[in-house]
């Protein structure tokens, strides 16, 4: 299937970013599918399309122009997403208690964590729905999946992986890829 062309440059911020994101977030392609394509020139525009589905707080640490791309695919109640960044920026993630998110860092320049937890290239991560999380990124590229948490643990338990704390439990799984 070819996904036309519908990007999106976002140049400032409020609720004109919004109201753009928004209605490109949810641009119908074919079937249900939904498709964005955002070159970031600040930490907040990434952000501000992530609030949609998740309280989400973005503050660029470094100085320098900022520049990203955030681009999202998603179908009904599922996102596939992937960011990238040029400058350290500490994200605070507040996770709705219905879904969880499986991230994989890409690449990564300079020391990285979620929480306590050290993050390098090549990490995976399970983060379970209804908490909250602090990310510090340096510049740094990684693709996540936003799935219903129910759906996910389903999954995991008929392949035959218990996890930790019956899918509560933040997991991080370093030097995968």
């Amino acid at each position: 299937m070819d996904i036309p062309d519908r990007s999106v440059s976002v140049a400032a911020q409020g609720d004109a970013v919004t109201q753009q994101a928004s209605e490109e977030r949810v641009a119908d392609i074919d079937g249900g599918l939904s498709w964005l394509d955002l070159a970031t020139t600040d930490a907040e525009d990434a952000a501000v399309v992530q609030r949609q589905w998740m309280p989400t707080e973005y503050d660029q640490i470094d100085g320098g122009a900022f520049a990203g791309r955030f681009q999202q695919l998603g179908f009904e109640d599922t996102l596939v997403a992937a960011e990238r960044q040029n400058r350290t920026v500490l994200k605070r993630l507040h996770f709705p208690p219905d879904y969880c998110s499986v991230s994989f860092v890409r690449s990564v320049s300079g020391r990285a964590r979620c929480d306590l937890d050290a993050i390098s290239q090549g990490t995976v991560a399970y983060l379970p729905g209804n908490n909250e999380y602090e990310v510090l990124l340096p510049p740094s590229e990684i693709a996540y999946f936003r799935i219903r948490q129910d759906r996910f643990l389903q999954a995991a338990d008929t392949l035959g992986y218990d996890l930790a704390g019956d899918g509560c439990q933040a997991l991080m799984f370093d030097s995968i890829g």
